[in-house]
């Protein structure tokens, strides 16, 4: 079965806006069943997703908590697809992956660090936090 990328990152935009995270998992599941890859589910529907729900923030049309529960839900759903993510048996090397200072956004950083996993070695995760 073929899955629409346009229907599938609207049908998950829709979930996180009703906060309906079981719904989203389901979505992304059955998505990845399907034959659709996980770093390819990551760029189509996550990132675009989190752009969108950046862009409803910035416009005052969803608040502050809206926002931190459509990344949580992502983060959720991200954590229950790793399991499944293909790593790659060669070796290239080693990646630091982190944020700048004052950069409290972490997902991106994750979604990186996941997809490049699947290219290359495992890399080091830092938090975005800075304790100075």
């Amino acid at each position: 079965m073929t899955v629409d990328k346009t229907v599938l990152q609207s049908a998950y935009l829709a979930d996180l806006l009703s906060l309906r995270r079981g719904a989203a998992l389901d979505r992304v599941m059955d998505a990845f069943r399907s034959g659709y890859a996980i770093t390819d589910i990551y760029l189509d529907v996550f990132q675009e997703s989190l752009y969108e729900i950046g862009r409803l923030w910035e416009t005052n049309r969803i608040g502050v908590a809206e926002e931190h529960m459509g990344t949580a839900i992502t983060q959720f759903i991200m954590a229950n697809l790793y399991q499944y993510l293909e790593k790659s048996g060669v070796s290239r090397g080693r990646l630091v992956v982190t944020g700048i200072e004052g950069e409290l956004h972490q997902v991106g950083a994750n979604m990186i660090s996941d997809i490049l996993e699947a290219d290359v070695p495992p890399p080091v995760m830092c938090s975005p936090v800075s304790w100075s």
